[in-house]
């Protein structure tokens, strides 16, 4: 007689009761509360978003990678029902970001940011998650119209979900640095969680993944201060007084330090040096979903039981990968 099928239970019931608390949390301070699920939200929800971007792509370029990593980024993709976490952010949305106190300067701002375009966006993006890998199981093309409508409703629902929190502030390369931050949490899950015989290149997918999140963090950084544009001072001073001036020291550590030592290919070639390192990426990439979200509003001690329950409660549907075929 074995307890292990009794485990994922246990994790599901933790994970429902740690939600049950960050519930109470909220109830009891609305709107620092809700800012901290967002910052769950935005991570937890990463993980199928990054896997069905893998997915889509592996079916384009097809390649060992795809051997290696497609059982897992499919257990991943099939996370996607945790989008029911949006739920409460749907109803206190108007708390979260001042809807109807908005200033809406054009007509697609005025169309855009209100409750129902927010139900809509995340109900389409679920939806697209659903869909998107039985997609990647069809034909290349199929795959293709299939990732060029995923990335924009993924563009929009960041659009959505964290560039309202500073009123004012618009970036066309927001929504690629946000899915650069959803892929490397998605690849460092699989490194983590792949058997050490299918992770031959994961060194080489994580220095990719790890340059792609620093070339677009950067870029929104440079531009931003450099126009020194009202809107990017918005967002980007809440994200750079007090603490939070160090948490941005950190998080560039955490994607220039692992990807300068994966450029060696002892490092790159090395399983533990690779777990090591996703490991640390991924620290950093749970750090940087609370800098998005948090700055000026408050509510991490929700982020933290939040975001444990979310990652409880999806880790119980989650199965070790099968091992690759030769």
């Amino acid at each position: 007689m074995t307890l292990r099928p009794t485990a994922p239970l246990i994790r599901l019931i933790a994970g429902l009761l740690l939600l049950a608390v960050a519930g109470l949390l909220i109830a009891d301070r609305p709107e620092p509360g809700v800012a901290g699920l967002l910052a769950a939200s935005v991570f937890a929800t990463a993980i199928p978003i990054g896997a069905v971007f893998l997915l889509l792509v592996m079916a384009l370029t097809g390649g060992r990678w795809q051997r290696e990593l497609a059982g897992g980024t499919e257990g991943l993709a099939r996370l996607a029902p945790i989008f029911v976490v949006f739920l409460p952010l749907l109803l206190f949305s108007p708390t979260l970001y001042g809807w109807h106190g908005m200033e809406r300067d054009s007509t697609f701002r005025a169309l855009f940011l209100n409750e129902w375009s927010y139900a809509l966006v995340t109900i389409g993006l679920l939806l697209a998650l659903l869909i998107a890998p039985w997609c990647a199981t069809r034909s290349r093309a199929t795959a293709a119209v299939a990732l060029i409508l995923f990335v924009i409703l993924q563009g929009l629902a960041v659009g959505l979900w964290l560039m309202p929190l500073a009123p004012g502030y618009f970036s066309s390369g927001f929504a690629l640095y946000v899915l650069s931050l959803q892929v490397n949490i998605a690849l460092c899950l699989l490194v983590l969680s792949a058997p050490a015989a299918r992770t031959p290149l994961s060194g080489t997918l994580l220095l990719v993944a790890v340059l792609f999140w620093l070339y677009f963090a950067y870029i929104q950084y440079f531009v931003s201060w450099n126009v020194n544009s009202a809107a990017g001072l918005e967002w980007f001073t809440p994200r750079s007084a007090g603490l939070w001036r160090y948490v941005e020291y950190l998080l560039a550590a955490s994607g220039v330090l692992p990807a300068s030592l994966l450029l060696l290919p002892p490092v790159r070639q090395s399983r533990r040096w690779v777990v090591a390192l996703a490991a640390i990426i991924l620290g950093g990439k749970a750090v940087e979903c609370l800098w998005l979200a948090l700055p000026g509003r408050g509510g991490l001690a929700v982020a933290l039981v939040s975001g444990a329950g979310l990652m409880l409660a999806a880790s119980a549907s989650l199965r070790p990968p099968r091992e690759a075929r030769p």
